[in-house]
């Protein structure tokens, strides 16, 4: 019996505990968000927090400062069958590009070697 081929991924993401404070109860608390890809500046994990919260209706709770900060790694895999039969196929990288301008994500295109 053939093996089949895996698609794989290393995905590095910032783990954030940050202090939010909830302006109904009047409360801090801390909370873990992840975060993609590796970000350095607290003001950055800062305003990714708040556009979760607003994205979540999370409007009275306010991020009040980053507390602790570890970008961690981790490996995925998927068999090469089912990564086409739920990929979205494009003719060319310029192609996916012009998709992913026009669609107004928030997406980078890295180029793998």
């Amino acid at each position: 019996m053939r093996k089949e081929k895996l698609v794989t991924r290393t995905i590095i993401s910032t783990k954030a505990n940050v202090l939010l404070y909830d302006a109904n109860t009047k409360e801090t608390r801390e909370e873990e968000f992840v975060i993609s890809g590796i970000i350095k500046k607290d003001v950055t994990i800062q305003n990714k927090v708040k556009k979760i919260l607003e994205a979540d209706g999370r409007f009275s709770e306010k991020v009040v400062t980053v507390l602790a900060t570890e970008s961690i790694e981790a490996l995925y895999a998927i068999t090469e069958t089912d990564f086409v039969a739920h990929a979205t196929k494009y003719e060319s990288r310029e192609a996916l590009a012009k998709a992913l301008k026009e669609s107004g994500n928030d997406v980078e295109l890295k180029t793998e070697a």
